[in-house]
């Protein structure tokens, strides 16, 4: 049976919260469709509060909350056919700038924007494996029959293979390829990751708070340290990898010669930028000194940068002056040519 007709309501509330131009992105948790507004005073809060269907409206966190109630999913669906939003109910990324967030509201976006997906399937899979505790615990032969294995092996197979799920939902949070994070997410999971958590004990370390962590293998030598269960049903694992970038840097000539994994975003500008605030310096005093492609993002935030003759073209032309060859006195020519010797 097709669902209700929600098109007028989604149609005024389209053009009481600014229009399509005015709308950043929306989703939607169990009751509220969640919009973030470029602009929150084109939103006529009155207006929409008084149309049917609307319970209430409220601002949080950066984001403007029509709740609608336990109809939001079909609101949601038709709301994105009415107003022609992209995938997933977000414009073009080109589109979604925003002022900034206190520390508390990014959290919150996050948290939002990584589970709200996933919270359907999520509360039903808890709702199921609480029914089954109750039937066991009245009828406990009923844990031996077949139904009981299938029934608990669909609830509990969503928080076993939670990093899988996480992995997707992330990547579209944090704009990274959604297979990347979904390999990644499979790899926790994996029999053979699992089981390198059990074995003959290589070694210990206590770390206090946190309490004592044993190895049963190593990486070239390396302890590998993982928690007792692996990382099945975990979280924060897959949310740490999701947002990760993986690049190559260093050599003459550009030549890859070393592998880096860093937080995406991050990159030599915004560690300068970090110390020089820490310092209570300033920009303007600063000098870069680099030879690869991954120094041209400092180049560009110094007020002077100078490359090494070793380095490679592209350093060599965001650069403001090239010096010789570090064997060749290059940092010595550098310092003179600037005058801070």
């Amino acid at each position: 049976m097709a669902g209700k007709d929600y098109t007028q309501l989604c149609q005024d509330i389209l053009e009481n919260v600014g229009g399509k131009d005015n709308i950043n992105g929306v989703t939607h948790c169990i009751t509220r469709l969640r919009f973030k507004l470029k602009d929150d005073t084109k939103a006529n809060t009155e207006v929409i509060e008084k149309l049917p269907g609307v319970i209430k409206v409220m601002s949080a966190n950066g984001q403007y909350h029509v709740v609608v109630g336990n109809k939001v999913e079909d609101v949601y669906e038709q709301f994105i056919k009415v107003s022609g939003l992209g995938g997933g109910g977000a414009v073009a990324a080109d589109d979604a700038e925003e002022g900034p967030k206190t520390p508390a509201a990014i959290v919150i976006d996050l948290i939002s924007g990584i589970f709200s997906p996933i919270l359907g399937p999520f509360c039903a899979a808890g709702i199921m494996k609480g029914i089954l505790a109750c039937i066991t615990q009245f009828a406990p032969e009923f844990a031996n029959d077949g139904a009981y294995t299938v029934l608990y092996t669909i609830a509990d197979g969503l928080f076993y293979f939670l990093p899988v799920m996480l992995s997707i939902t992330a990547a579209r949070k944090f704009k990274m390829s959604e297979f990347t994070a979904l390999g990644i997410g499979v790899a926790l999971v994996y029999p053979t990751m699992v089981a390198l958590t059990g074995g003959d004990v290589l070694g210990s370390v206590d770390l206090g708070f946190f309490g004592t962590f044993s190895w049963y293998a190593t990486f070239l030598g390396i302890p590998i340290i993982m928690p007792a269960s692996g990382y099945t049903s975990s979280v924060i694992p897959v949310l740490l990898m999701a947002d990760m970038k993986v690049g190559t840097w260093g050599g003459a000539g550009e030549l890859a010669l070393f592998g880096d994994v860093a937080t995406k975003d991050v990159d030599k500008a915004v560690a300068v930028r970090r110390v020089v605030e820490y310092l209570g310096a300033d920009m303007a005093d600063t000098v870069a000194m680099g030879d690869a492609k991954v120094d041209t993002p400092m180049f560009e935030a110094c007020a002077t940068s100078v490359c090494m003759g070793s380095g490679g073209d592209a350093a060599k032309a965001a650069a403001d002056f090239v010096t010789t060859d570090v064997d060749e006195d290059g940092l010595w020519n550098a310092f003179s040519h600037l005058g801070l010797l």
